[in-house]
């Protein structure tokens, strides 16, 4: 009979992190719990490893406050003393903020909602409102090919402010399995119609929330 015990971590990835595949960021965490000589669960068969099953994937180079990590735990261990041992165990700019049982399952994640940092000279709001109503057309990539196609109906909000010589873009988009999009399109549609000079630019992209279908933070 198994009595793991799940959890669900919370952790931001942030500055140099976000320059870690998903891959290295599994092998981090992983060692992570070793070093924390945590209880972590294990799966079963010819080559185990730590049960980790993270609710998003993120772009490399993009960051993120509001990455979800679930777990099992062979015994219980005080929530508070994971954050701790984790944090002693993790490298700078990942940082674990919050360890509880889990209350929704990670299929049930929709939305996310990224903060969109583009350093610029002038107010280009009205420009970004405009190309952003439907349709909006892109060359969408996926692994077995590519094709012209409208991504408004993935974009649930887009709000751009601008202050301090930098456009700020609130932009609300789908992050479900059968229906994610890389927020790194909402800058490629701004280049392609605005100015193509902004890739060469050193934005910034954070993902802050995450949503369930109706519009609820993840938790």
């Amino acid at each position: 009979m198994n009595n793991n015990i799940n959890i669900r971590i919370r952790f931001s990835k942030t500055g140099s992190m976000r320059f870690i595949s998903h891959l290295d960021l599994n092998r981090t965490i992983a060692r992570a719990f070793r070093r924390a000589k945590l209880p972590i669960a294990y799966s079963e068969g010819f080559n185990p490893r730590p049960k980790l099953v993270f609710g998003l994937n993120l772009s490399i180079g993009a960051e993120s406050i509001c990455e979800i990590l679930d777990t099992q735990l062979t015994h219980q261990v005080p929530f508070d003393e994971i954050i701790t041992s984790l944090n002693k165990s993790l490298p700078e700019n990942l940082v674990v903020y919050d360890v509880y049982t889990p209350v929704m399952p990670l299929k049930n994640i929709a939305f996310s909602e990224y903060m969109i940092e583009i350093p610029y000279s002038t107010d280009i709001s009205d420009k970004i409102n405009k190309v952003f109503t439907p349709p909006v057309m892109i060359l969408k990539h996926t692994k077995s090919s590519e094709s012209i196609t409208d991504i408004s109906p993935n974009i649930l909000k887009i709000q751009p402010e601008y202050s301090d010589s930098k456009m700020t873009i609130t932009a609300v988009i789908t992050s479900g399995n059968n229906d994610y999009l890389n927020p790194e399109y909402i800058v490629k549609v701004i280049c392609e119609h605005i100015d193509s000079g902004i890739s060469n630019i050193d934005y910034r992209i954070i993902r802050k929330k995450v949503f369930d279908s109706q519009n609820n933070v993840f938790i």
